[in-house]
Parts: C-alpha cells; structure tokens; sequence
C-alpha cells in the first residue's frame, strides 16, 4: 500500500504492507485399510479374525492450519515476492523503525477418531499448537506452546434398554463422562508462564426420562488448573480448582377436556414445569495460602401453564446465594414472578 502523502522523497516513497498467510490441509486415515494391509504381509489368513473388527475401528481425522501475519510500516521499497506469498516473514529490505511492525505465526494440528463398543461410543482427540509473535523494534518475542492430550470422551446410550429391569420404568437412560488434559508454555522475553489443565468435564452426567413424561438429569464437574510464572528467577505458583454440581427436573402435563365451558368455550389445560439447582465452588490457592474460596447456590424453578388458547401464565421462583467461605458471609436473593396473558 502506498500513501503518497508521507513520503521520504519522490524517489523512495514510504509504504506500509501487511501479510495474511492462510494454509489448511484436512484429510483422514483409513485405520482399518492399514492395519489390512499390514496383516495380509505378514499373515493372509488371519485376514477372516480382523474382519471383526471392521465396524470398531473408525478413520483418523486431521487438521493442520498455519496463520501467517505481519505488518510493516515505512517500507522503503516494495518487498519480495516471497514475503508476499509467507514464504518469509522478513520483508529484507531497509524500513524504518516504527513499534507498530510485528509479525504473529501461528500452527495447529488436530487429530480426532472414536470407536464404539457393545452400543459404548469412545472419542479420542489430540491437539498441538504453537504460536510465535515478534516485535522488531522492542527485539521482543513470545512463543506459546500447548497440547491437549488425552481428550477423551466416552457416552453409552439407551442403557434402560441394556438393564431389563429399568426398562418398564424408563424410555431413556444415558451416561456420560469426560476427561482433558491441556499444558501450555508462554515463553517471554523476560517471563515464563507454563500451565497445566485437568478438566473433568463431567465427571459423570446422566440423562433420563421415565415412561410418563418426568426428565431427569445430574451433572458433576471437576477441574483443576496449576500455573507457574517464573519472571526473573521469582516463582509463583497458582492453583485454581473447581467442581459444581447441577440437578434438573421437568415434565409436562397435557389433558383435554371435551366439555365447552359457559356453553362456548373448550378447555385444553397443559402445565410445563422445569426446576434447576446447581453448586460450584471455587478455590484460588498462591503458594499453599487460600486466596479466595466461594461457593454459589442457585434453585431455579419455572411453571408455565395454559388453561385455553387465550389464556396462559406463568410462575418463576429463583434463589441465589454467593458464600464467602473466607471471609463467612453470604449474600442471597430471592424472586417469585407471577403472570397471566388473556388474549380477546
């Protein structure tokens, strides 16, 4: 980009350029088709017991993405055709100093596959990034490396189906639970940050739904995050662990009823009802000393309710309480709403 007005001189005019790089590749890897393939070298008759296996195995998904950017200002020539397509950050020419110029070069790398056993679905997942910044005029830079490894994710489904007894009670019935690890490290011109992320996300959660109507849900999650900044020689160390717990309930109720009320109007009642109650408690512990410990309570219940076309309403309640398990106070609230709509 040329800017005619701030110009060194008519010869050597300044410009500012910006580069935005973009490279994808995507694909998958037929895990079945080379484990095949290795057995028919080695074995060819074994081939009948891996075709077993066939349905177990699933492809392996990939990702790699690459974001290449950077501006400089005051060029004091049109830079090369290899910066111009990212083959280069560094223009290599003359420009002047300017704080403004930096360059950012980021990757990522996703691999992801799953497999199902006896109606039992099991995700895998692996992730890798990094990503690289520099400021030529501070001669300042950051690299940021991370990897999110095991991601696991495991779910069985219709269970009620696998537990005769449940069957008669219940028309669904799921379980789920949840594992990631992610470490990272932040390398600075005069700090270093590395952190660690263990995140049960959840634990354990299970979904159901009895045969006249009544949802049900539980949910646990549990997660702990360790930072350590070492800036100079000085170390710090913070830990932060979470865990809530979140209960809900709904059902509906429809019924019809075929008499006409005052001689002209039908009535059709249907109730919807849902109540929610979740706990979290949050710990921030530096150097072994508890900086901050709360927990939150919320009760969370609706009501809505339709005795015709025209008329309908609605009642909510809320609690809300925020502990202090430092300090030893508590601020709570406390609603009801109560409405009706009656259309003419």
């Amino acid at each position: 980009n040329h800017d005619p007005i701030n110009q060194k001189d008519s010869l050597n005019p300044l410009r500012t350029v910006n580069t935005n790089v973009n490279y994808t590749i995507q694909g998958n890897i037929n895990t079945f088709e080379i484990i095949s393939t290795i057995v028919k070298l080695g074995n060819p008759q074994a081939m009948k017991d891996i075709n077993k296996f066939r349905m177990l195995l699933q492809n392996i998904n990939v990702n790699f993405t690459r974001n290449l950017n950077s501006r400089y200002y005051d060029l004091t020539h049109t830079p090369s055709f290899l910066y111009e397509i990212g083959k280069t950050m560094n223009p290599q020419i003359d420009h002047e100093e300017n704080i403004n110029n930096n360059i950012n070069d980021s990757r990522n790398l996703n691999l992801s596959t799953g497999t199902r056993i006896f109606d039992i679905g099991v995700n895998f997942s692996y992730g890798y990034r990094k990503n690289f910044t520099y400021i030529p005029y501070q001669k300042t830079k950051t690299v940021t490396t991370g990897q999110n490894f095991p991601n696991i994710n495991i779910q069985a489904d219709l269970l009620n189906k696998k537990i005769k007894f449940l069957d008669p009670f219940l028309s669904s019935l799921s379980i789920r639970t949840s594992y990631n690890l992610d470490k990272s490290k932040d390398e600075g011109t005069n700090i270093t940050t590395e952190r660690t992320s263990k995140n049960f996300t959840p634990l354990f959660s299970v979904q159901g739904r009895t045969r006249n109507g009544i949802g049900f849900g539980m949910t646990y999650n549990k997660s702990e995050q360790i930072t350590l900044s070492n800036s100079g020689g000085f170390i710090t160390e913070q830990k932060v662990i979470s865990n809530g717990l979140n209960l809900n309930l709904d059902f509906t109720i429809s019924k019809s009823i075929s008499k006409k009320l005052f001689g002209f109007l039908k009535v059709r009642s249907e109730v919807n009802a849902n109540l929610t109650f979740s706990r979290q408690n949050n710990k921030t512990i530096i150097k072994d000393v508890e900086q901050q410990n709360s927990t939150t309570t919320n009760l969370n219940g609706t009501l809505n309710f339709r005795f015709t076309e025209d008329i309908t309403g609605s009642l909510g309640i809320l609690y809300n309480a925020n502990k202090d398990n430092i300090a030893g106070y508590t601020n709570k609230r406390y609603e009801i709403n109560f409405g009706v709509r009656i259309n003419f």
